[in-house]
């Protein structure tokens, strides 16, 4: 007998709760320990070496001949520095390693107990001790190396000769890759971005951006070695092993060419205790990255390989919403106004219920009434859903409610939203629609969020009285357990009224880092109860 929707809902969500990315321990080791020495001139450097300059400490992207003086320069987080024949990139000011940083080194993990800089030479820590000196940095042993070490260059390692192009991946379920977040499309020839159609019209925040908002590929690699080729801007890109995401955030640098991530699995200890990268080992592997990002191909050795990371279901679930379904409000490094949508609630929601694909079909600015300066929902997203179905068949969509219609009215902002739930159920009949309230941060007004919040409430009992049993509410500001949002603090500015204070983002009020997993995990329980409700 056939899986019935329900079934396979609680199937996945249980599958995720026994361990997903947003919940599993995040692996360690991927920074390996490295000397520091001051910056010298007309010098040798190669990839991977740090040096200090000015108080501040570079790596290493590009290998080359430093220039006759001078040396790199400046602090901004993804800026390459041409010094001669040698790129680098920034990468701290004072201080290299930090308390409570991580390194790598001989498959150990050594945390920094007292931070500092490391010794101008040496080989680092060793041993299983505690109070290991090494420069002005003190380490302790924390435990085996369980990440890939990650290492960043703007050269292809040309001893890894088997190379996998992406655009041979463009049809699902094809070629090496499994992407998510929109819909495969090659890019410049070689290059493949992840769109959602009408992501960025006219007026939108994202006009001319190569992918969705979060985007992925995934491959099944049996072997020591993976060398990641992305195009870059400025945006931060996220590894995922086995399930789990590594320790390390890398900002791309801004050359606007490729730059290879390798992750290297030589020292790995598995979970049992044995070293799995001394031989050829299996391990599902995943990049993660923001807009601006496209991939190349990937690369192993030539007695390794990659194949399709096959999953047993497949489908699209997608996310309607304004710039809070986008990511807004996420950032890396935190504290920043750098979007990190890796980060969004939409992205950490897709692992906590364990779906297999997430599409943020989102503009901010825009709501069931409010236009902003593009389309209200119902203007866009009939196209975008219609595109993302003849890739990757819609398995299920959810609405978020937003606090841009709160100048509208009762009755106008009902008729938008029950046109909405109209036209996709004509489209979608069987589809579950899962109907999301809003809370506000702009205004900290939530009399005006449980506007909105009623005003949609009263469209889905609409929809459900024309028979439609397969759509669900999930209020914000009503939700029986409290409302998700609270106070009128931010993290720039806590007063201890709510939870805002960690949850707010108040350098452009919207949900922070923080927030944001706040809210997958509030969606995700009130997706428990709805999928338990399901056939």
């Amino acid at each position: 007998m056939a899986e019935t929707t329900g079934t396979k809902l609680r199937r996945l969500l249980s599958a995720a709760d026994s361990g997903n990315a947003a919940t599993r321990p995040i692996l360690l080791g991927s920074l390996a320990w490295t000397a520091a020495a001051a910056w010298a001139a007309s010098t040798a450097y190669s990839i991977g070496n740090i040096v200090s300059n000015g108080g501040n400490f570079y790596l290493c992207l590009g290998s080359g001949t430093s220039a006759s003086s001078g040396g790199p320069g400046g602090a901004i987080i993804g800026n390459r520095i041409t010094d001669n024949s040698v790129y680098w990139v920034f990468i701290a000011s004072t201080t290299l390693y930090p308390a409570g940083t991580i390194v790598s080194n001989g498959g150990n993990c050594y945390i920094a107990r007292i931070g500092g800089n490391p010794a101008t030479s040496g080989t680092g820590p060793t041993g299983r001790g505690t109070g290991i000196t090494d420069g002005s940095v003190t380490w302790d042993y924390c435990g085996p190396q369980t990440a890939p070490v990650l290492t960043r260059s703007l050269t292809h390692n040309s001893a890894l000769t088997n190379q996998y192009q992406a655009t041979n991946s463009l049809a699902d379920n094809t070629g090496i890759f499994r992407f998510r977040g929109g819909v495969p499309t090659s890019k410049f020839g070689r290059f493949v971005g992840t769109p959602v159609v009408n992501i960025a019209p006219a007026g939108g925040n994202f006009a001319g951006t190569q992918n969705a908002l979060y985007s992925s590929a995934e491959t099944t690699l049996e072997g020591t070695k993976i060398e990641w080729d992305l195009n870059t801007v400025t945006t931060p890109v996220h590894h995922i092993v086995d399930g789990a995401y590594i320790d390390q955030v890398v900002m791309l640098c801004n050359n606007g060419g490729d730059e290879f991530h390798t992750l290297d699995f030589t020292n790995v200890i598995s979970q049992s205790g044995a070293l799995t990268g001394a031989g050829r080992s299996r391990h599902k592997v995943r990049v993660e990255w923001s807009p601006g990002t496209i991939l190349c191909q990937a690369a192993v050795a030539p007695i390794d390989k990659l194949s399709y990371p096959s999953a047993q279901d497949n489908f699209a679930t997608c996310i309607i919403g304004d710039s809070w379904s986008q990511g807004t409000g996420t950032c890396w490094p935190p504290a920043t106004a750098n979007n990190d949508f890796v980060q969004a609630y939409a992205a950490q929601f897709m692992h906590r219920a364990g779906l297999p694909d997430i599409n943020q079909v989102a503009i901010g600015g825009t709501g069931y009434t409010n236009p902003g300066a593009s389309s209200t929902y119902i203007s866009h997203i009939m196209t975008d859903l219609a595109a993302i179905n003849a890739w990757r068949p819609i398995g299920m969509i959810i609405f978020q409610g937003s606090t841009n219609d709160e100048n509208s009215t009762a009755s106008a902002a009902q008729a938008a939203a029950f046109a909405c739930f109209q036209a996709v159920r004509g489209v979608y009949p069987t589809v579950p629609i899962i109907v999301l309230g809003c809370n506000d941060l702009e205004t900290l007004t939530p009399t005006a969020s449980a506007s909105v919040e009623s005003w949609v409430s009263a469209a889905v009992a609409q929809q459900k009285a024309t028979g439609d049993n397969n759509i669900y509410w999930v209020p914000m500001v009503g939700d029986p357990n409290g409302a998700w949002f609270t106070g009128s603090g931010s993290d720039q500015a806590p007063n201890g009224t709510g939870n805002n204070d960690v949850d707010c983002n108040g350098l452009i009020a919207h949900p922070s880092n923080n927030g944001h997993a706040m809210i997958a995990m509030r969606l995700a329980n009130a997706y428990r109860t709805v999928v338990a409700s399901m056939a």
